[in-house]
C-alpha cells in the first residue's frame, strides 16, 4: 500500500513539472539557453529539443521548441529547416531556430539581418493550404552568424499560445 501511495505522489510530482526534453542545451526554470549562443524563456509546458541533421550536403544545428511533443525535424536541401507539418496538431505551435547551411537554398540570409529582442511584425508569412499550417521564418544576426527562425501555427492555434509564442520570441537573446 505504501508503494503504491508513494508511486502516486512521484507521478503527481512529475506532472508538475515543465515537460522539456534536452539536447546539449541547458534548461534552468524556464531559460533555455543554447549552444549556439542564445537564450530564450520557455513558456511554462513547452517542449525543447536541441538537434544536428544534414542530408546530402545541407547540414543545420538548433533546436525546436513546441506546445505539444513532435518528431525531430530533418533537413530537407534547398528548404528552410521547419516543424514537420504533417506532424502538427491544429492547436500546435512549433518554433525552430537553427544555423541554415544548404548550398542549395534558394532562400538566403538578406543583407542586413535584425538583432534580437525580435517582433513576430519583423517575420515573413508565408501561405497556408485552407486549414494547414501557416509558416514564418526570419533570418536574425547572432554576434556575426546569420540564424534562421521558422515557425509553424496551427489553424486553430489557442489566443493563449499565441500570446505564448509572442513572449518567446520577444525573450530571445544573445548571450555575451
Amino acid at each position: 500500500m505504501r508503494a503504491i501511495l508513494w508511486s502516486a505522489v512521484l507521478v503527481a510530482m512529475l506532472a508538475t513539472l515543465p515537460a522539456c526534453t534536452r539536447g546539449d542545451g541547458e534548461v534552468e526554470g524556464s531559460n533555455y539557453t543554447d549552444p549556439a549562443g542564445w537564450s530564450v524563456e520557455v513558456p511554462e509546458g513547452w517542449h525543447t529539443l536541441h538537434f544536428e541533421t544534414s542530408k546530402a550536403g545541407a547540414s543545420s544545428s538548433g533546436t525546436q521548441i513546441s506546445n505539444v511533443e513532435l518528431p525531430l525535424s530533418k533537413i530537407e536541401p534547398g528548404l528552410p529547416i521547419q516543424v514537420i507539418g504533417l506532424a502538427l496538431p491544429e492547436q500546435g505551435v512549433g518554433v525552430i531556430v537553427v544555423t541554415d547551411e544548404d548550398p542549395e537554398n534558394v532562400q538566403l540570409p538578406p543583407a542586413e539581418m535584425p538583432t534580437p529582442p525580435l517582433s513576430l511584425s519583423d517575420f515573413n508569412e508565408g501561405s497556408a493550404t485552407g486549414g494547414g499550417p501557416v509558416f514564418s521564418f526570419l533570418w536574425f544576426d547572432a554576434n556575426g552568424q546569420p540564424l534562421i527562425v521558422t515557425i509553424k501555427r496551427g489553424a486553430g492555434t489557442t489566443s493563449e499560445d499565441q500570446k505564448a509564442l509572442e513572449d518567446l520570441i520577444r525573450s530571445l537573446r544573445l548571450q555575451d
